[in-house]
C-alpha cells in the first residue's frame, strides 16, 4: 500500500506544486507544509526506496511541465526559448531510462526519458498553455489538462486542408495586391500573423455547426482589419478597393457634407457576425463590443449566454498599456457586465509601433491581465497554422463549457513596419534582420501540406489563380464605384412630438408604487422619505424629482420598453433621492419595487456599476446600440465632473459615431451639475465641452429645471435615436420649489425647450434674464424677496439643438425690455457663454458669471457663497453687502 494513501483525497498535482515552492523558497508555504516536506525528505534519506524516488521525481516533473512548459515552448517564431534543466529533478544518465509507474497522472510503464519527450511534445511545442494561476483542483484546469494530454494529431481531410489553404493564400495575396495597386497608402498589414484568418474562419464554422451560436460580436483595432473585413466577414473587394481610390470622381461640391472615417476603422455586418467600427483608441472598442453583446443576450436571446460570443482581437502593446483592459477584466464577472465569457485573441507582434516589448510592459507576458480573473492563456506560434486553428478550437470548447474568458496569445511579428510608409529597421534592426530570413506563413504551410500528399501543386495553383482573378476583376469594378458617405441631417432621428401618457393614471400608479415600498421592511428612514412623498402626492397633488423619475421609468416599462439604469451608487442615488432598489431587513434580499407593479410589460434593470467611467460608459454605449429592441440605456455619473474620465467615449462614439460610421444610439447620460460649494470636482459637468462637440443635430443636450421636464425628456428619448445628455440637479432634488404638478405628468403634451415666466406681464418687463438649470431658483428667490415685478426669468431647458424659434418668440414677446442678460454659475470661459456668443452679440446681451478661471470652482465654501451672491447682486443691481446682510451671510 502506498504510504501516502492518506493524502488520496488531495489532488496530487497540488502537493507537487507545493513541494516545488518549498524547494525554491520554504517560507513561501505555510509552516505545516514546511514540516511535512522536511519529514518527507528525512524519510527519503532513511528509506530511499527506488519506487518512492521515481514516483516523486515524475510527479514533480509532470507538475513543472504543466505549470511552466509555456516558458520553454517553441511558440515564438523569431526567437527560441531556453530549455528546461532536468538536473534539478535528480535526472541523469544513470536513471533516465528507469521505468516509472505514475498512476495518478496516467503515465505508467514508461521511462523517464520517454516521459520527458512526451511532456516536451505536449507542453513545449508550437501550442502551449499557461494556467499555473488557476487552482489545481478546479474543473477548468482538469479539463484543459485532459485536452492537452490527450491531443491527437490534428488530422484534416483534403476538403479541410483546401479550405485552410484557400484562406491562408487569400489572406497573404490580398495584402500583396494592396501593396502593388495602392503604393504608399496605409492599410496596416497583417503579414506575420495572417494565420489568424483561417483560424477565425474555422472558429466560425465550428461554432455554427457544433454549438449553434446565434451571433458573434467582433472587435479589433486597425492592424489586419482590412484582411478580416475582406476574408472573414466577406466585405466585397471592390468596396475596399473603392475606398482606396479616395472617391476622386465624386462631385466636389458635396465634399463639405462628407464625414466618414478611414477605411481601416470601418465595421461590417454579415448575417450573424459583426465587426464593430473602431477609432484609433485601440482598446476602447472592447468595452463597446461587450456592451453590445450583453444587450443582444438580454434583449434578443432570453439571457442565453450560449447564443452570443464576444471575440475581441487585441494588440500586444495595447492590451499591456491601456487601462480600459484592466477595467473590463474586473467588470467581466460582475452581473451587470457578464457576457458568458469572451475569447480574447492577442496579435502579439512583439513590438508596439516602434517600441520594444521591454519598454511597453513590466509583466512577463502581454496577457498577464488574464491572471486577474484566473483565465487560461494559450500561447501559439503564428507560423504553425494548424496549431493556431487548434488553439481557437480549444478556446471555443472551453468558453462553451465554462462560460469564462480565455486568451489566445498569437505570438507573431510584423513583416513590415507599423504602416506601409514606416521603415522598421530604424528602430528594430536586429529583429528585422531575423524577419527577413523567415519564409512566409503561406509558403511554410504549403510545404507542410505537400508532404501529406493530399493536395497537389495543381490544386495550389488553381486556388492562387482563382483568388488573383477575383481581385483583378474587383479592382477594375472599383475604379468606377464610389462609396462616399454624405452626412445627412440627423434631425429626423430626434423625436419632437407629444410624449404624454394619458393611459396611465399617475396618482393611482404612484400610490401603488409607494404602497409596495411601505409594506416591506426597509430601513425606517426610507419609510419616512416615502411617507413624505406620499403626503406631497395626495395632499398637494405634486411630485418631487425622485418620485417623478421613478414614475418616468414606470410609464416607459408599461409601454413595453426595458429600462437599464446604471452608474456609481445609482440604486440608492448618490444624493439618496432615487431608492430604485432597496434591501429588505427581513432577509437582506434586494427588492426593486418598480418590477413588482401590476401592468408591467417590460423590466427595470438598475445596477451599481464598478468604479469606472471609461470602460463603464463604453459598455453602456455598446448596450444602447441595440435600441431597436425596445430598450433604453441610461448611464449616470456619480458627479457630472467625473464624466471627463470617459472623454474618449464621448468624443469618439457618442458625439461622432453617426457621422463617422452611421451608427445610431439612444443612450442617455445623467450628469449631476450645479454649484453648491462642494469644490472643483463636484460642481460642473463641463457643459462647454459637450457644446464644442455639437453639430448636425448629433446630440440632444438639456438642463432640466423641473421634474416634469425630466419626465418628458426621457419619454421623448424612447423614440429618438440620437444620444441625450441631461445635466441633472443635486440640491434641487430636495428644493421645495423644484416640484411638479401631477396633472403635468398626465396632461402636459411634451418637453418645453424654453420655459417662459408665467408670473409677469410682458408689457411692464424692463429686464429679461435668460438662465439655465439650478441658478434659476437662486434668481427666483431674489426676484420674489425684493419684488422685482418688472423682471422676467426665462429658462433655457434645451441647449442643443438650440430652440431658435422659441427663443425668438420670447425676444419678440418682451420687446419692451431695455436690458437682456445671460446669467450662469460657471466662469465666463466655461458654461454656455462661448456657445451663445452669436446670439449674445446679435441681441446685445450682457453676461453675468463668475470670473474666468482655470478651475471650475473654489473649494472654499465661504468664497463660493460670496461669488454666488455676487452674481445675484450684479443681475439685480443690488449692493452685495445689502444682500449678505439681509440673508445674514457671514
Amino acid at each position: 500500500m502506498n504510504k501516502f494513501s492518506y493524502l488520496s483525497n488531495i489532488d496530487g498535482s497540488y502537493i507537487n506544486n507545493l513541494y516545488h515552492k518549498y524547494k525554491e523558497n520554504k517560507s513561501s508555504i505555510n509552516i505545516e507544509w514546511q514540516k511535512f516536506f522536511e519529514g518527507y525528505e528525512l524519510g527519503l534519506k532513511k528509506d530511499n526506496s527506488e519506487y518512492q524516488n521515481k514516483e516523486f521525481i515524475s510527479d514533480k516533473l509532470i507538475s513543472y511541465y504543466r505549470n511552466n512548459g509555456y516558458k520553454y515552448a517553441n511558440n515564438n517564431p523569431l526567437f527560441s526559448n531556453k530549455k528546461i534543466n532536468h538536473n534539478k529533478y535528480d535526472i541523469n544518465e544513470n536513471n533516465i531510462n528507469t521505468i516509472i509507474y505514475n498512476k495518478d497522472n496516467n503515465y505508467n510503464n514508461i521511462s523517464l526519458k520517454y516521459l520527458i519527450k512526451k511532456l516536451e511534445n505536449i507542453y513545449c511545442g508550437s501550442l502551449s498553455i499557461e494556467y499555473d494561476h488557476i487552482n489545481d483542483d478546479s474543473n477548468e484546469k482538469k479539463f484543459l489538462t485532459k485536452i492537452f494530454e490527450n491531443i491527437q494529431n490534428f488530422n484534416l481531410n483534403k476538403d479541410d486542408q483546401l479550405l485552410i489553404l484557400h484562406d491562408i493564400i487569400q489572406a497573404t495575396d490580398f495584402e500583396i495586391f494592396l501593396t502593388k495597386k495602392f503604393i504608399g497608402q496605409k492599410f496596416f498589414s497583417l503579414l506575420g500573423a495572417e494565420s489568424i484568418i483561417p483560424a477565425i474562419n474555422f472558429f466560425i464554422r465550428e461554432n455554427m455547426s457544433k454549438y449553434s451560436s446565434k451571433r458573434i460580436v467582433m472587435a479589433m483595432s486597425h492592424r489586419g482589419r482590412l484582411n478580416v473585413l475582406a476574408n472573414v466577414l466577406g466585405k466585397p473587394y471592390e468596396d475596399i478597393f473603392s475606398e482606396f481610390n479616395n472617391f476622386t470622381s465624386y462631385n466636389k461640391d458635396t465634399f463639405n457634407n462628407v464625414k466618414g472615417d478611414v477605411k481601416y476603422h470601418l465595421g461590417y455586418l454579415n448575417n450573424n457576425i459583426i465587426l464593430l467600427p473602431n477609432p484609433s483608441h485601440l482598446e476602447v472598442i472592447s468595452s463597446v463590443a461587450q456592451g453590445f453583446a450583453k444587450s443582444l443576450i438580454e434583449n434578443q436571446y432570453l439571457n442565453s449566454y450560449k447564443s452570443v460570443i464576444p471575440l475581441i482581437i487585441h494588440g500586444d502593446a495595447s492590451i499591456s498599456g491601456q487601462g480600459i483592459v484592466y477595467e473590463l477584466a474586473q467588470m467581466s464577472k460582475l452581473n451587470p457586465y457578464y457576457t458568458g465569457g469572451t475569447i480574447h485573441v492577442v496579435i502579439n507582434n512583439q513590438v508596439g509601433f516602434t517600441t520594444d516589448a521591454k519598454d511597453y510592459k513590466s509583466s512577463d507576458s502581454c496577457t498577464d491581465i488574464s491572471k486577474v480573473i484566473k483565465a487560461p492563456v494559450l500561447h501559439v506560434n503564428s507560423e504553425d497554422v494548424l496549431s493556431v486553428i487548434y488553439a481557437f478550437k480549444i478556446g471555443l470548447e472551453y468558453r462553451y463549457k465554462f462560460n469564462n474568458d480565455i486568451y489566445i496569445d498569437l505570438i507573431s511579428y510584423r513583416r513590415y513596419g507599423h504602416n506601409e510608409m514606416d521603415e522598421p529597421k530604424f528602430t528594430q534592426p536586429y529583429v528585422y534582420k531575423e524577419i527577413e530570413q523567415h519564409k512566409s506563413i503561406k509558403n511554410i504551410f504549403i510545404e507542410k501540406i505537400l508532404k501529406d500528399d493530399k493536395i497537389s501543386e495543381s490544386d495550389i495553383n488553381e486556388i492562387k489563380d482563382n483568388i488573383s482573378q477575383k481581385m483583378n476583376i474587383s479592382y477594375n469594378k472599383s475604379r468606377n464605384k464610389n462609396l462616399i458617405h454624405v452626412t445627412e441631417d440627423n434631425k429626423k432621428y430626434i423625436f419632437d412630438g407629444d410624449t404624454n401618457v394619458l393611459h396611465v393614471n399617475a396618482i393611482k400608479c404612484l400610490n401603488e408604487y409607494i404602497d409596495i415600498i411601505l409594506k416591506h421592511n426597509f430601513d425606517k428612514k426610507i419609510h419616512k422619505i416615502f411617507n413624505k412623498k406620499h403626503d406631497l402626492l395626495t395632499k398637494n397633488n405634486k411630485v418631487d424629482w425622485g418620485l417623478t423619475e421613478n414614475f418616468t421609468y414606470i410609464s416607459i416599462i408599461q409601454e413595453g420598453y426595458n429600462v437599464r439604469l446604471i452608474g456609481q451608487d445609482t440604486k440608492r442615488g448618490t444624493f439618496s433621492h432615487r431608492h430604485g432598489s432597496m434591501i429588505s431587513l427581513d432577509d437582506n434580499n434586494e427588492i426593486i419595487p418598480i418590477n413588482l407593479l401590476n401592468n408591467n410589460k417590460a423590466k427595470f434593470y438598475i445596477y451599481n456599476s464598478t468604479l469606472s467611467e471609461y470602460a463603464a460608459l463604453g459598455f453602456e454605449y455598446g448596450y444602447s446600440l441595440n435600441y431597436d429592441k425596445k430598450n433604453i440605456t441610461i448611464w449616470e455619473a456619480q458627479f457630472g465632473d467625473f464624466v471627463n474620465g470617459a472623454q474618449i467615449i464621448i468624443d469618439q462614439f457618442i458625439a461622432s459615431a453617426k457621422s463617422k460610421w452611421n451608427q445610431l444610439s439612444n443612450i442617455v447620460l445623467l450628469l449631476p451639475h450645479g454649484y453648491e460649494g462642494q469644490g472643483p470636482e463636484h460642481s460642473s459637468a463641463r457643459i462647454e465641452r459637450f457644446m464644442e462637440l455639437c453639430s448636425d443635430n448629433n446630440m440632444q443636450i438639456i438642463n432640466c429645471s423641473t421634474p416634469v421636464q425630466y419626465f418628458h425628456a426621457i419619454r421623448r428619448q424612447i423614440k429618438s435615436h440620437i444620444p441625450l445628455i441631461i445635466f441633472t440637479p443635486k440640491s434641487l432634488l430636495r428644493h421645495p420649489e423644484c416640484v411638479s404638478k401631477v396633472s403635468d405628468l398626465e396632461y402636459q403634451k411634451k418637453f418645453c425647450k424654453i420655459i417662459d415666466d408665467s408670473t409677469t406681464n410682458e408689457l411692464i418687463i424692463k429686464k429679461l434674464i435668460f438662465c439655465s438649470g439650478k441658478i434659476y431658483y437662486d434668481l427666483l428667490e431674489i426676484k420674489n424677496k425684493y419684488e422685482f415685478n418688472n423682471i422676467a426669468l426665462i429658462r433655457l431647458e434645451q441647449i442643443y439643438p438650440f430652440p431658435n424659434i422659441e427663443f425668438n418668440n420670447i425676444i419678440n414677446k418682451y420687446k419692451n425690455s431695455i436690458e437682456i442678460l445671460w446669467v450662469q454659475e460657471e466662469p465666463s470661459n466655461m458654461g454656455l457663454c462661448s456657445y451663445l456668443s452669436d446670439i449674445i452679440s446679435k441681441y446685445n446681451i450682457k453676461v453675468i458669471s463668475r470670473n474666468t478661471s482655470n478651475s471650475v470652482s473654489t473649494g472654499n465654501y465661504k468664497i463660493h457663497v460670496y461669488q454666488q451672491y455676487s452674481i445675484l447682486s450684479k443681475t439685480f443691481d443690488i449692493n452685495i453687502n445689502k444682500i449678505l446682510k439681509d440673508y445674514n451671510i457671514f
